[in-house]
């Protein structure tokens, strides 16, 4: 996952509720207010919910409900799966192929999670495929 997407998602987390400049962000990533801006127009398209204002900048009212792998990585130090693989495909017929595929290219064992994948209408089981709605999933790569 892009570097300076995660770190500019904690950068609003961070200050989220409160007008955070682009000046401030864009000093913050070594980047351009340029790029700031496109990052952030790309992070509006995947649902996070960010207020712009001329001589204020930018504030995240809502963030969307999916998961972060840098956040997942947190959360799993000190447990038996720190330092696991973190896969977070945006779409994916089954996590279980994922899993497999990736077993079959020697993967390293262990988990790996998918944030809210959106199945491809087909899947399912015999083929009744799901509704068109997100859905969570944790696949092990073992």
């Amino acid at each position: 996952m892009d570097s300076i997407r995660e770190d500019l998602i904690a950068i609003l987390k961070e200050n989220q509720g409160m007008w955070v400049s682009g000046e401030r962000i864009s000093q913050r990533l070594s980047v351009s207010r340029s790029a700031v801006w496109k990052h952030m127009t790309r992070l509006k398209k995947e649902g996070f919910q960010v207020l712009t204002a001329p001589r204020k900048g930018y504030l995240l009212t809502a963030l969307p409900d999916f998961l972060l792998a840098r956040e997942i990585s947190r959360d799993l130090e000190g447990t038996l799966f720190e330092g696991a693989q973190i896969i977070l495909p945006r779409e994916t017929p089954s996590t279980s192929q994922v899993a497999r595929d990736l077993a079959l290219r020697g993967a390293p064992k262990g988990p790996w999670f998918s944030r809210k994948a959106r199945p491809r209408e087909e899947a399912g089981k015999a083929g009744h495929g799901f509704p068109p709605m997100e859905r969570a999933s944790i696949s092990p790569s073992s």
